[in-house]
């Protein structure tokens, strides 16, 4: 099936969804940017600079009845092309149905998000200029099942998703084991002290894994928000362990139509526990918003990376980014 027509049956059933009551909203979203990139001449990279659209999502909500809600989200910036395992295009990053069992206990079955949790994993990636080097090799979406309990403001949830997608020589799918993961959301004092702890584990081939694990704490007080994250992801392998660390602070505060934001992060990578790199990322943001009831934006960023290698002989590397861009998030029908 060509990537034009499964965009069109996309576009066509959000459609017909829209004019039936179980529909509660469809919304388009992106962001589009002009990029200048500089990289160090010592870099693996060269310098560019132009425009690029970051993000383009429909995305559509619905409800049946009381117990029955749905979700399908799509991003045209991902590949139409299938997932060789669950068969669901690389671009469809939300398909599915969550029935409510009980109060506050609630089951979804489709293609899902990843339970891991963080700043850098919960918020939209169009709020994201520049991703900590664990954020960045978080696993998203996948299809599986989630159980979420939610009570006094908590949340907990639990979720067993596809992992290793094997495939043998003749083409036949050889999975034997599933990612397991949990999350935990806390909210305190109406909301304004939020930790979150989130761990994952994905069973790949033979006795290798990917194991992933977030903490952290979101503070809002006023208009300001600030959040704190430790994130690290090992890779357990045969001949070799691997783990890498990211921790994270950022701020922001709305002043008027106005919200500055920075963020630096700390990375670290290891292997077999002696330390290969550290890196230092900052962003520091400006963001514009013409009518704070609309979602629209206008940001103009400064970022840098700074890399310093621990080898012998390796040199340290900085690349540096300005953007200036716009994020909209509007209803289409």
């Amino acid at each position: 099936m060509s990537k034009k027509i499964i965009k069109i049956k996309l576009i066509a059933l959000a459609f017909v969804f829209t004019q039936y009551s179980y529909a509660d909203s469809l919304t388009l979203d992106g962001r589009f940017d002009y990029i200048g990139s500089y990289f160090d001449k010592e870099s693996d990279r060269s310098s560019y600079s132009g425009f690029q659209m970051t993000d383009m999502r429909v995305d559509l909500k619905g409800a049946y009845k009381e117990r029955y809600s749905y979700r399908l989200r799509y991003n045209f910036r991902k590949s139409p092309d299938n997932d060789s395992y669950d068969n669901t295009p690389k671009g469809l990053e939300y398909a599915y149905v969550m029935t409510r069992l009980y109060d506050g206990l609630s089951l979804a079955i489709g293609k899902v998000a990843v339970l891991i949790g963080g700043t850098e994993y919960d918020y939209l990636s169009s709020h994201i200029y520049q991703y900590s080097l664990v954020g960045d090799g978080f696993p998203v979406f996948e299809t599986g099942a989630t159980v979420s309990y939610d009570f006094l403001g908590q949340s907990i949830q639990l979720q067993v998703i596809n992992s290793d997608k094997t495939v043998d020589e003749e083409g036949n799918r050889a999975q034997k084991s599933q990612a397991v993961g949990a999350v935990w959301y806390g909210s305190f004092l109406n909301g304004s002290i939020k930790p979150i702890f989130g761990y994952s584990e994905f069973a790949l081939a033979g006795d290798n894994s990917d194991k992933h694990l977030a903490m952290g704490i979101k503070l809002t007080a006023v208009n300001s928000v600030l959040d704190i994250d430790r994130l690290q992801t090992t890779k357990v392998r045969s001949n070799n362990d691997t783990r890498n660390v990211s921790s994270i602070l950022q701020i922001k505060s709305l002043i008027g139509k106005f919200e500055p934001l920075a963020k630096v992060f700390l990375d670290q990578s290891y292997l077999d526990d002696e330390l290969q790199f550290k890196a230092v990322g900052f962003d520091a943001a400006l963001q514009y918003y013409p009518d704070t009831k609309d979602n629209i934006r206008y940001h103009i960023v400064y970022s840098s990376y700074n890399k310093k290698p621990e080898s012998q002989g390796s040199v340290d590397t900085n690349d540096y980014q300005v953007l200036v861009g716009t994020y909209f998030n509007i209803p289409v029908m």
